[in-house]
């Protein structure tokens, strides 16, 4: 009888191990597939933007396949390619001068309206992160609790979660890559 319960217990204890070992390697397909849609975009990125586009129409319409391509592999709702404008006693804005978007969630009246906030008011601390060249990254809740005068513009984007990636050129803060998921709450990860 005790070689049966040893028995059933190590095959309990195998199956708990495999179970585990199951999950782990799920997990490294799934982060190993990822990145290959990553190198994919970025790879789609650069065939998209290294040919010399001579006309305002052909850079656009380059930054645009780019920005498609990371939407597909980000997975994301929306992209927007953010130009800083204005300075500090004009009063710092955005200017969105590229964005691809799953249909849902196209720009609206509200959102080009946003884009023109001044970034002094939006917040402070949030400008000093990008101004760093931090990346802000996290969910609304997380995002808002962090930098309180944002919310009411991750409202107004419909904003779920978000990867905001400073951009410089030089020494200066050019502007920022801000990618969305107005779906569902998502965990960034270093990676992406």
């Amino acid at each position: 009888g005790r070689a049966d319960e040893s028995r059933h217990q190590a095959e309990i204890n195998l199956s708990k191990l495999n179970s585990v070992l199951e999950q782990r390697v799920a997990e490294r397909t799934a982060a190993l597939e990822r990145d290959k849609r990553y190198q994919a975009a970025l790879f789609a990125c650069s065939q998209a933007l290294l040919p010399r586009a001579d006309t305002p129409a052909a850079r656009k319409a380059a930054l645009d396949e780019a920005l498609e391509q990371l939407l597909a592999a980000t997975g994301a709702s929306r992209i927007v390619l953010i130009r800083n404008l204005g300075n500090d006693e004009q009063g710092l804005y955005a200017e969105p001068i590229a964005q691809a978007h799953i249909p849902r969630f196209a720009s609206s009246e509200a959102l080009e309206t946003m884009w023109r906030t001044p970034l002094r008011s939006i917040s402070v601390e949030l400008r000093d992160a990008m101004e760093q060249g931090l990346p802000v990254f996290g969910t609304r809740e997380e995002l808002s609790a962090r930098f309180p005068p944002f919310k009411p513009l991750l409202e107004t984007m419909e904003v779920r979660s978000l990867l905001a990636l400073s951009l410089r050129v030089g020494e200066g803060w050019w502007g920022v890559l801000s990618i969305h998921d107005c779906e569902q709450p998502r965990r960034w990860d270093e990676q992406e």
